[in-house]
């Protein structure tokens, strides 16, 4: 087990650190193109991102499931996974973008479908980039050399799209850029791929079909997953306007900046996650718990920031414009906490069951969020007039969310949900609710807050430290 903490310390320090400036840099785009575009602007680059998304959710075929399974406990299969993942995924979603282009020729590609055809392409090389080749990277071991082309990558990016959209403030432009800088990153990787030996003109068919049989259950709760993530702004679009787009979706991807960590829970957690299974079963049981435990108090305290400084998180990233996103920032902050803990149980269920239980659960979770999206949003846009549409999507996420959780708390096995862990749980979600009642009916000045969120922050870091020192201390040792 101290190896296995020695191991994932380093791993979360390569990649936090990686994860630490992508962040900044992401933030750093994202303030800029809501100031250069506008809110009707960014409105319909975020719709562009979400049928994009949605469209093509199916291309990595689920094999990050196997891949993560596979690869950690046996390295040399690579050599075989690589070439053949690489090659069905990737016809998978050059087919897919192919059929989105000839719809598009056909309807007479129109400026706002140009937009998604183009943002299509981006994330069909995106979806391949971080669901099937970075993790093969990442499952062999290779953090180092995919914590600094993160970095690398993310300041392409920012270069590109902050110095090009400002000399062309268009959003066919910011769609090209992110394009153009998504194929930079692929194609380092596969150059490093290739001087590895990985990437042959190779196809093992038995390879490809055991792991399409394996990701099955996986790639239909992907694409659940997408869908249920992506349907509020398509909701918005039939039910309001760019506008009401522009400010929920801002919250969003504000939202998104915390969530940064989702991909070091992947890339450094779950595969340990996975090799401590191997390594028996109260290897597995401890580790579990105290990824668990952690993760729920760091993902509390983010939330606690959202509510207390998502007025402040407003105003420096998007500016005054963007006022009325600030009571989404603040309503999505449960829903924070909630994506966390259902992305690592799911990870978890991942590795120790065939994933039935979880497509049924997206699939039970995204019915409701649309339902709740048709109903709620025409309800709070008649209320409360603009901004209401957003509060009605907001709210039917945390109800979504909060329904994927108790759903992921009732399927994983009882011997791994102790009761020091409900009880966490527990005293997590009604202090955020507490809090937030708390700031909206006593409105406190931005210095009461700070120093609020100054103390919450002091207080969890001193409680993991004695809570978890003697983990910490084998980490380092």
């Amino acid at each position: 087990m101290a190896n296995l903490y020695n191991k994932t310390a380093k791993n979360l320090v390569k990649l936090g650190v990686s994860l630490g400036l992508t962040m900044c840099l992401g933030a750093l785009v994202r303030a800029l193109l809501p100031r250069i575009l506008g809110v009707e602007g960014v409105g319909v680059l975020y719709f562009a991102e979400s049928i994009a998304g949605i469209i093509f959710t199916l291309t990595p075929l689920g094999v990050h499931a196997y891949i993560n399974r596979t690869i950690p406990q046996d390295p040399g299969k690579i050599v075989t996974i690589f070439p053949s993942l690489s090659f069905m995924t990737f016809l998978t979603g050059g087919l897919l973008w192919l059929g989105l282009f000839s719809y598009g020729t056909w309807q007479g590609l129109e400026d706002k479908f140009l937009i998604v055809v183009v943002f299509g392409l981006f994330e069909w090389l995106r979806q391949h980039t971080q669901e099937v080749v970075k993790p093969m990277f990442l499952a062999a071991d290779y953090v180092n050399f995919v914590s600094r082309l993160d970095v690398f990558a993310k300041v392409v990016q920012a270069l590109l799209v902050c110095v090009g959209v400002w000399l062309f403030p268009d959003v066919l432009w910011a769609a090209g850029f992110f394009l153009f800088s998504q194929i930079i990153t692929l194609t380092i990787l596969l150059v490093r791929a290739l001087q590895l030996g990985w990437l042959r003109l190779s196809f093992d068919w038995q390879v490809c079909k055991a792991a399409a049989i394996f990701g099955l259950p996986f790639l239909l709760n992907q694409a659940l997953v997408s869908l249920y993530g992506q349907i509020d702004i398509a909701v918005l679009e039939i039910l309001s306007d760019e506008t009401e787009i522009g400010w929920y979706g801002s919250a969003q991807r504000l939202k998104g900046l915390f969530l940064m960590g989702v991909p070091l829970l992947y890339s450094a957690v779950i595969p340990m996650l996975s090799k401590s299974r191997a390594a028996g079963e109260n290897a597995y049981f401890e580790f579990f718990y105290l990824v668990y435990r952690v993760l729920m108090l760091v993902s509390w305290l983010m939330a606690m920031a959202m509510i207390l400084l998502g007025q402040e998180f407003v105003e420096l990233l998007y500016g005054a414009e963007f006022e009325p996103a600030t009571i989404h920032v603040q309503l999505l902050a449960p829903v924070l906490l909630f994506t966390y803990i259902n992305v690592f149980l799911s990870a978890n269920l991942g590795l120790i069951s065939d994933g039935r239980k979880l497509t049924l659960i997206t699939f039970v979770s995204l019915m409701a969020n649309t339902g709740l999206n048709f109903l709620l949003i025409p309800y709070f846009l008649g209320e409360f007039g603009e901004g209401g549409a957003g509060i009605g999507a907001t709210l039917t996420t945390i109800i979504a969310e909060l329904m994927v959780f108790l759903a992921m708390l009732r399927i994983t096995p009882i011997q791994i949900m102790s009761r020091n862990v409900s009880i966490i749980t527990a005293f997590s979600l009604m202090t955020i609710v507490l809090v937030s009642t708390g700031i909206w009916f006593l409105e406190p000045q931005w210095y009461v807050r700070l120093l609020l969120f100054a103390f919450l922050a002091g207080t969890v870091t001193i409680g993991i430290g004695l809570q978890y020192g003697r983990n910490i201390k084998q980490m380092w040792s």
